[in-house]
């Protein structure tokens, strides 16, 4: 997920007039997560014994499963959580320009939700391996 994530900026960064070729990497601070759904069933034991009474809870967790189509069980997702990501670099050739510089700051910052401190834009050089 984190590698689409990527070329999927790179391939829209590499869109705006004047950038020329982009190579982006995004640093996670957590990875993707996935919250299934679970049934909960609360069991409480109370016994008396020699003018004592005992008081038992526990608490067992399954997860709520769906039949599909083929007859299969599969569980139930409830949330899908999306990688936090911690900062990205952005190296472009034409990254030598402000406006460019400007553009492509903008531009990861509202397709990723981070502010513009959190995003670094350098300008690279091609080489015949890739950007350097």
């Amino acid at each position: 997920q984190e590698r689409e994530l990527e070329a999927e900026l790179t391939a829209t960064l590499e869109q705006i007039a004047g950038v020329g070729r982009v190579r982006v990497d995004l640093r996670f601070k957590s990875s993707g997560q996935k919250i299934w759904e679970r049934k909960s069933r609360l069991n409480k034991r109370i016994s008396e014994e020699n003018n004592t009474v005992n008081r038992e809870e526990d608490i067992n967790e399954e997860l709520v499963l769906a039949r599909g189509r083929e007859g299969n069980d599969t569980p139930i997702l409830k949330e899908a959580l999306s990688p936090e990501i911690q900062g990205i670099v952005i190296i472009a050739t034409g990254a030598s320009n402000y406006r460019i510089k400007e553009l492509l700051t903008i531009t990861a910052g509202t397709m990723l939700g981070l502010p513009a401190h959190k995003i670094i834009v350098v300008p690279g050089v091609l080489k015949e391996e890739g950007l350097q």
